[in-house]
């Protein structure tokens, strides 16, 4: 009898061994067939055999059979996404059983592309697998506030917004849609007034809204597709949808800690804070049967001093933050546009108004110790004693658990804002010991190693962490493309602000002559490229020049309809945007991408040597650099040149020559020429000549 379950248990292990060899060997069979039948000649749509795409996808196997945390870079034209597609089908059903599976990217449009993909591996591999989208709630439709919004624009005899809401009504009730995506075109401040805000348990239309219905369901399929936000929701609220998941994707990881720290982030409107403190002092001074005396002559003591305190806290933050901001910018840069602006709560000014008005708000916690019955005033109270908690937390400095900063409302209010500085705890439920997390993105290292990717996710402490060397793109970078930095420019630091941007727009313009047009001109700052987009224009070359507006959609649809027109741009154009053949074949980077020393940056320096904070600020812009520069080649026949007109790029090129994938480096402006004419210009286009 023992012999006989000894017998048994060995077969039972060996079946196990042999399921393994099975599953991972079914990766290796598929791409061996796929490059036997790749042809030369196959459409666009085919599959095609990329020995990067093979590479990758048995890595990703390896992760999720092993149950690790991989890091793997994957170099423009890899195909990421059917790389570890491939994997995850064939890890359905098998040992161990990888059966739902979060696959997370950047942005809604990637994730939308994305179920595409799902679906014709589906039908590739004749595996049927059920695919959702998970989005937030603001990305779908309610009928009660189309309702309102209907009887608003009736109000305001408003009949083009009328037709549009009746249309939308028409999906909702009758052909059951509510997300946005399969909407017609909706403004967005009328989008904000009819989408989904929460609270649906308490609608008239409960029972049949198409928003509820779907999310009851959320989280069944094999496969559900989201966005960096939407999974940092999850990851706040603990969602099963991520508690249950077998495997976990997350798709352009390098953006991942920053959609985690905007998920934190909440907004203290002092003018509200303010406003907050009149509309309890008017309910207990309109209470009717309710005695309300005490609190009223109590609040009425202090009231006075913390709404003084408060006007004059915004007075010296805003004061304090422009000071810091001048110190480390351009005099010329909007500090209006500024996501954060750092304030330093140790200065004389600041820390004398901030501690009185602590004290004068540690009164008011005092007044209410009973509960009146008076309507809505519990909410009033708790709000402000919320905000009173957050201020105490910022009067401790280094100590706080937040990052605090400020930023313009409008061209005089500001708001103080805060974000969580530990998201480990958050983190830890997506990196669970024994679930297989695959990180991944065609920007994922710095010079080949995956450091910073791995101390901003707290990954340090992992012990099952896997990684691969970075998987070079398959386009030939030495053959079509260039790398030219110029050091004549005037340094970016230099305080002759009009000698550094007349330089560039030289500069520029006599690079958009080597190409013809085509050229995308990336900028750090707004002010420098309106700037040099200004001086550009005035030059009188025969190209069409736009600038970058509020729709970039729009700016980046005129510039693709134009092949010899130039874009100036920044923000949203250094990564995601791709712009395959001559359209793009001169990318200009006006600056090196440096950081702005933000307070989120400054927290990140606490704590580090004088080496260590200048290798994080490196590798911040090495990162943001590599994003650029990719959206250069973007096809397997693509060409063209980066240009970089920063002086002080001969400080950091070692380490630029690492991380990026060009292999040709020049400082030579007849390189760009020769490189020009023979690799972007057609015979039809005039050849420049080289100068002495």
């Amino acid at each position: 009898q023992t012999k006989g379950v000894f017998v048994m248990a060995v077969l039972t292990w060996r079946d196990i061994e042999r399921k393994y060899t099975v599953i991972n060997g079914q990766v290796d069979e598929f791409f061996e067939n796929l490059r036997k039948n790749t042809s030369k000649k196959a459409s666009k749509d085919t599959l095609l055999f990329r020995p990067g795409q093979k590479e990758f996808a048995t890595t990703v196997m390896d992760a999720l059979t092993n149950k690790k945390i991989l890091l793997v870079e994957a170099g423009v034209g890899i195909g990421k996404s059917f790389g570890y597609l491939i994997p995850i089908f064939y890890t359905v059903n098998g040992i161990p059983k990888v059966n739902k599976i979060v696959i997370s990217t950047s942005t809604i449009a990637l994730g939308e592309q994305l179920i595409s993909d799902v679906k014709k591996v589906c039908s590739l591999l004749n595996i049927p697998l059920e695919a959702e989208i998970s989005k937030g709630i603001n990305n779908y439709a309610c009928l009660k506030n189309i309702y309102l919004a209907i009887d608003r624009s009736r109000e305001r005899n408003d009949t083009k917004s009328l037709e549009l809401l009746q249309k939308i009504r028409y999906q909702v009730i009758n052909q059951k849609k509510c997300d946005k995506s399969e909407m017609p075109i909706v403004p967005n401040s009328l989008w904000k007034r009819i989408c989904v805000k929460g609270g649906c348990n308490k609608c008239d239309y409960y029972s049949t809204c198409e928003f509820v219905k779907m999310q009851k369901n959320a989280g069944s399929s094999n496969i559900v597709v989201t966005n960096h936000t939407q999974l940092a929701n999850m990851l706040k609220s603990k969602s099963e949808i991520i508690q249950n998941a077998d495997a976990i994707v997350i798709d352009e990881a390098h953006k991942l800690e920053e959609e985690m720290r905007l998920s934190f982030e909440e907004v203290i409107n002092i003018n509200e804070f303010i406003n907050k403190f009149n509309i309890i002092k008017d309910k207990l001074e309109n209470a009717d049967g309710c005695d309300t005396y005490y609190e009223l002559r109590a609040l009425n003591k202090i009231i006075g001093r913390i709404i003084t305190s408060l006007i004059d806290l915004i007075k010296v933050l805003r004061t304090n933050a422009n000071a810091i901001y001048r110190r480390v910018n351009s005099s010329t840069f909007d500090i209006k546009t500024a996501p954060r602006l750092n304030i330093n709560l140790e200065s004389t000014r600041v820390r004398p108004i901030l501690d009185e008005l602590i004290r004068e708000l540690a009164s008011f916690n005092n007044i209410f110790t009973r509960e009146l019955p008076i309507p809505g005033l519990k909410n009033d109270i708790l709000y402000i004693k919320k905000y009173i908690t957050i201020i105490n937390d910022m009067a401790r400095g280094n100590a706080s658990n937040n990052i605090y900063w400020v930023k313009y409302i409008d061209d005089i209010n500001i708001s103080l804002v805060y974000t969580k500085k530990d998201l480990s705890k958050e983190l830890d439920l997506l990196f669970t010991d024994g679930k297989p997390v695959v990180l991944t993105s065609g920007t994922l290292a710095t010079n080949k190693t995956y450091e910073k990717v791995t101390d901003s996710l707290y990954l340090g402490c992992k012990n099952n962490i896997m990684t691969h060397t970075p998987i070079p793109s398959p386009y030939d970078y030495e053959k079509n493309s260039l790398f030219y930095y110029d050091t004549s420019v005037t340094n970016p630091k230099d305080e002759d602000y009009t000698a550094y941007i007349t330089d560039l727009a030289i500069r520029i313009k006599e690079l958009i002559e080597v190409t013809h047009g085509k050229t995308l001109v990336l900028f750090t700052s707004k002010s420098d490229m309106q700037a040099v987009y200004k001086l550009v224009s005035n030059m009188g070359l025969p190209y069409k020049l736009i600038l970058q507006g509020e729709d970039a959609t729009s700016a980046k649809s005129e510039f693709e309809h134009d092949i010899n027109s130039c874009l100036f741009a920044t923000g949203t154009f250094w990564e995601g945007i791709d712009f395959k053949g001559k359209t793009l074949s001169n990318l200009i980077i006006a600056r090196l991408p440096f950081p702005v020393e933000d307070p989120i940056v400054e927290y990140k320096k606490l704590g580090l040597g004088k080496k260590e904070q200048f290798k994080l600020i490196e590798d911040e812009m090495l990162m943001k650099l590599a994003q650029g520069t990719g959206r250069l080649i973007r096809g397997r026949n693509d060409t063209g040149i980066v240009c970089c007109l920063d002086s002080r790029i001969p400080n950091y090129l070692d380490e630029i020559i690492k991380t990026l994938p060009f292999k040709k480096y020049t400082d030579d402006m007849n390189d760009v020429v020769k490189f020009a004419n023979s690799k972007v210009l057609d015979s039809s286009e005039k050849k420049l000549t080289l100068t002495n």
